[in-house]
Parts: C-alpha cells; structure tokens; sequence
C-alpha cells in the first residue's frame, strides 16, 4: 500500500486527500498534483488500483468491478483513521469516485478531465496535421503508444463502468468541483458540461484553455494553475443549506 504523506501534521490529521489516476495508468500520471499538495501541508494518498501499473496483460485479466472494488477496499481502509476523505479523480479515477461518494466519509469530490464524451478528434486532427506539416512524430507516436496499452476487453470494461457511472451522477450530493482541459485530445470537454448537469446544484466547474489529457505531465503552463485551484477547493468551508 502507498505510503501516506504529511501523515505527522497534526493539524490535517482529521482529513486526507486521496488521489485515484485513470485507465491504465499509474501514480506518475498525477504525482505532480499530489506533490503540489503535499508542499502546502495537505495529507495525501495515492491508491492502487488493480491491474494497473504492470503490463497490458494485468489490465487484461481484471475487469471495471475489480478495478473498482479494490478502490474502494483501500479507500475504507483509510476512512478508518481518517474523518475526512476529500476524493480527487483523474480521468477514470473520477469515474470510481463518483461511485466511493456513497461512503459515509467522504466529503469533498474533484473531478479532473473525468470522461462522459471520449476523443476530441478536431484536437486530434490539429495535432496530427501539425506533426505531418513540421515533419515530426510527437502527436503521432503518443496516439499510437497509448492505442496499443489496451486490449479490447480492458476497453469494453472502461465503457461498462462509464455507463454504469452515468445513472450515480444526480445521486452526488458532496460538495464537488469539475475541471475540464479545452484541448483535452481524450475526454471531450462536453464532458463536463454533462458532469454538471446531471449532479446540479453547487456543483462548481472551470475550464482551462489548451492543454492535454495528461494535464500534469504534458501541460507544465496549466498544471499549477489547476492544482492551485484544487487546493483552493479543498480548503474551502463545506456549503450548508
């Protein structure tokens, strides 16, 4: 299991962040927003999801009800000397956090580029055209290396966990935010527009101009921005009605 950061700090000793990265991702997909909390104080943990961080293969041999139990497994685990979990979702990761809002726990949700509309093809196009007109092969090689991580069973139990997360979305009732990249070439930022819609009220939203799916990793004039904003949130007073 992760280990927890700032764990010694008394004063956020009543409260944890705990991160959750995408379809077949890994902790190094969003370890710079957890390195930006832990720098301002905040107590963080990273989950491990099953099948993930390994090969296609692992993926392969776990399905969506895995990847989802042992999210919330972990989760529990951590609720138990925890009074607050604050729940911060890339990607996927958002997905199975929308379903751990039924904890009793669980305060605060951060959506982070989290999918409803997958691929923007109009950035897609843009970026392969660029490649072809300067003769490069970044765009065209980071599309074809993240193509090749799936296998099509991972991919059908991706979309059975989305669809089953669609029906979840009105019953959200923590205090929540959702963060969307306008060049997003994976999630379509129509995505948040949906998010939003379906949970209503207090939900809170911001778009960012530019950037990537891996807004940590590829996006360096976006990123601290978006931390500072999730930051922010998560030191925000809980709304009462």
């Amino acid at each position: 299991m992760d280990v927890l950061h700032n764990v010694g700090d008394e004063a956020m000793s009543d409260e944890i962040d705990v991160l959750i990265y995408g379809f077949g991702g890994q902790g190094g997909d969003i370890a710079h927003l957890r390195e930006y909390l832990d720098s301002r104080g905040r107590t963080t943990h990273m989950l491990t999801l099953a099948g993930h961080g390994g090969t296609k293969e692992d993926l392969h041999n776990t399905s969506h009800l895995d990847w989802l139990d042992s999210a919330r497994k972990e989760t529990a685990e951590i609720a138990r000397s925890y009074a607050r979990v604050n729940l911060l979702g890339f990607s996927m990761g958002g997905l199975l956090g929308i379903h751990l809002c039924e904890m009793e726990r669980v305060n605060k949700l951060v959506l982070i580029n989290t999918p409803i509309y997958c691929w923007n093809f109009g950035v897609i196009t843009r970026s392969v055209i660029s490649d072809l007109r300067s003769g490069g092969m970044e765009n065209i090689s980071y599309y074809m290396k993240n193509s090749s991580k799936y296998t099509a069973k991972s991919i059908i139990d991706f979309f059975k966990l989305l669809h089953a997360t669609k029906g979840l979305l009105p019953s959200v009732v923590r205090d929540n935010i959702i963060l969307q990249c306008i060049d997003d070439e994976i999630v379509h930022h129509r995505s948040a527009d949906f998010i939003k819609e379906k949970i209503g009220g207090a939900s809170q939203m911001k778009f960012y101009k530019g950037g990537f799916h891996q807004v940590f990793v590829k996006a360096p004039d976006i990123r601290d921005g978006m931390c500072e904003d999730i930051y922010q949130f998560l030191g925000q007073s809980a709304k009462t009605d």
